[in-house]
């Protein structure tokens, strides 16, 4: 509902300044998200300190959050860093989500109406894939394996991705 709202406050600026039954929606929403993001950034860093130097760390997988609360040292902890970290999560996980989807479907669109394109784009993955994959024994994981390690990789399906990025 908050990305939603944004969206129609990009074409309606109005809607930030007028009090209208979405304009109290949206900001009940960003007030319950930045509410669960403080209390979980305060969790996570008691769960940190808790955990320092323990064994029990070794047995979950750190994020972002994690490796964000690790640049911030124990003296430099305060309200303002809490509102801080709440506020870069919020755009990582906001902007990040928007921004992926909006190249995917750009990018879906744009080689939806370019036949030509959309061929060189399928040629490309069946001439990097098909060497590498048993379709009968598909294993994603095999996949990203080979893409990290190769040096073949998808280059005119990536500068079609930017190029989505780039025109919209």
């Amino acid at each position: 509902p908050i990305v939603e709202e944004g969206n129609k406050r990009t074409w309606n600026p109005a809607r930030m300044y007028i009090p209208s039954s979405s304009w109290f929606k949206y900001n009940r929403d960003v007030s319950i998200l930045n509410d669960y993001m403080y209390s979980l950034i305060i969790q996570r860093w008691e769960q940190r300190k808790r955990e320092e130097g323990r064994a029990m760390a070794q047995y979950r997988r750190e994020d972002i959050l994690d490796r964000t609360l690790a640049a911030i040292a124990q003296d430099q902890w305060n309200e303002a860093t809490i509102l801080q970290i709440r506020d870069e999560m919020k755009t990582f996980i906001l902007a990040g989500h928007e921004t992926s989807a909006s190249m995917l479907t750009w990018t879906l669109y744009e080689l939806s109406i370019n036949r030509d394109i959309k061929q060189k784009v399928l040629e490309e993955a069946e001439n990097v894939f098909s060497k590498y994959i048993d379709y009968d024994e598909f294993d994603p994981k095999h996949i990203m394996g080979f893409l990290k390690n190769s040096e073949t990789y998808l280059e005119y399906s990536e500068c079609c991705l930017r190029e989505s990025l780039r025109k919209y």
